[in-house]
């Protein structure tokens, strides 16, 4: 277990300077092409991902490092899952294939 704890610390923090790198050109090359719609959006799908990678390796961090101090909470799954299904929209323009959420409830 301490070894999985170090594996992910050193995980993380080899990671991060890479994605910050990412992020920042992803902003820059936003910024860049603001006439370019098309490659905007490709642009903004770098930059939402990498930022995705950076929240979930931080908390891989803050688990790796005290896994004893955080405490269970509940998550309210519909926005989670509407904002993927958001996410994977943009891949599947021009596809024979739909993804559609049927649900009156949260979970």
């Amino acid at each position: 277990l301490q070894r999985e704890r170090w594996f992910t610390a050193d995980v993380s923090h080899e990671l991060r300077t890479p994605l910050t790198i990412m992020l920042a050109a992803a902003e820059v090359l936003g910024r860049r092409l603001k006439n370019h719609p098309k490659l905007l959006t490709i642009t903004e799908h770098i930059r939402h991902n990498a930022a995705d990678i950076t929240r979930q390796m931080t908390a891989l961090l803050e688990l790796a490092r005290v896994p004893e101090s955080t405490q269970p909470f509940s998550v309210a799954l519909r926005p989670l899952i509407e904002q993927e299904l958001e996410r994977w929209q943009q891949l599947l323009e021009g596809k024979p294939l739909a993804i559609e959420l049927i649900s009156t409830e949260d979970v």
